[in-house]
């Protein structure tokens, strides 16, 4: 089986973490505007790219792990975005979770059949 993009179970998990109150007393700009999502999804792709390297036996500089591991990462950055507007809109958890599970199975779907074979067991 190759990459899974059934990433769309855990949005729930997912917005909990990020779109919950802890981070809300924090002052989303601060946190925001202090560049901790830029880091985050870096360090996210970079752990991504390594594990896929290992996964398919190939070099973490090969450029079919850092393209995968790009286009993963994007996917991720972008729904992080959409948690992230969607709960300064004041949109109830529930709503989000929901709309966010929809738009990331569609987003994972464009993704799958260029992936659905890579880093397979």
């Amino acid at each position: 089986m190759g990459i899974s993009m059934g990433a769309a179970g855990g949005v729930g998990r997912w917005l909990r973490w990020w779109g919950g109150v802890g981070w809300g007393c924090l002052g989303w700009e601060s946190v925001f505007e202090a560049g901790a999502p830029h880091g985050l999804h870096e360090r996210r792709e970079h752990h991504l790219a390594r594990a896929l390297a290992e996964a398919t036996d190939a070099e973490p500089d090969d450029i079919t792990v850092q393209i995968a591991a790009g286009l993963l990462s994007t996917v991720h950055r972008v729904l992080f975005h959409r948690i992230q507007t969607l709960t300064l809109a004041g949109r109830p958890e529930d709503e989000i979770a929901r709309l966010v599970a929809a738009e990331a199975a569609e987003a994972f779907g464009l993704l799958e059949p260029a992936l659905s074979d890579y880093a397979t067991a």
